[in-house]
């Protein structure tokens, strides 16, 4: 009875090495190093909002915001070209949104041209008018642009303490950089 056991396990083993072998979707040890190589020069980036293809991408480091929305489909005509700076470099980053022109209300129907603030520009008090930004927010969005220079990207407002991914998907088609 132990024989028949262990002749079954070894049997396992033995299939197992074999049909990882012959399967495809697991790559050969050349591959491995293959891939190393190229995840050092090469970023994985997502991109949402108003682009053609929303999806994650792999670019070089060397790239640039152009870049990924090209290798997205373009922009929409509905896309905030003011809210992007298209020469923005890539490396460091893992995720972008393109914002809309237009708010949008639940129902999907557009309501109104947004009339968006400034984030490189604005003071406290007229980044305060916008919803989901208090008066202590909005002081620490300004002391972080005079601290580190103007927001290269909408998607820097992460940075700034007390916003996170929920209050910036919120503000996001309210505030441009130009």
């Amino acid at each position: 009875m132990i024989k028949a056991i262990a002749i079954v396990i070894i049997g396992m083993f033995v299939c197992l090495f074999a049909f990882q072998q012959l399967d495809p979707n697991i790559p050969a040890n050349n591959d491995n190093i293959q891939e190393v190589v190229d995840d050092q020069n090469s970023l994985s980036i997502t991109i949402e909002g108003e682009v053609v293809m929303p999806g994650i991408y792999k670019l070089a480091n060397d790239d640039i915001l152009n870049d990924l929305i090209v290798a997205a489909g373009g922009l929409l005509e509905s896309a905030d070209q003011d809210a992007i700076n298209l020469s923005l470099s890539l490396e460091g980053r893992d995720y972008f949104y393109i914002p809309s022109k237009t708010a949008y209300a639940n129902n999907c129907e557009i309501t109104a041209e947004v009339e968006k603030v400034n984030i490189n520009s604005a003071n406290a008090d007229q980044l305060a008018t916008l919803s989901y930004v208090s008066d202590t927010l909005a002081t620490r969005i300004v002391e972080y642009r005079e601290e580190n220079g103007p927001y290269m990207c909408i998607e820097d407002l992460m940075n700034v303490k007390g916003i996170g991914q929920a209050t910036y998907e919120r503000i996001r088609d309210y505030v441009t950089l130009k």
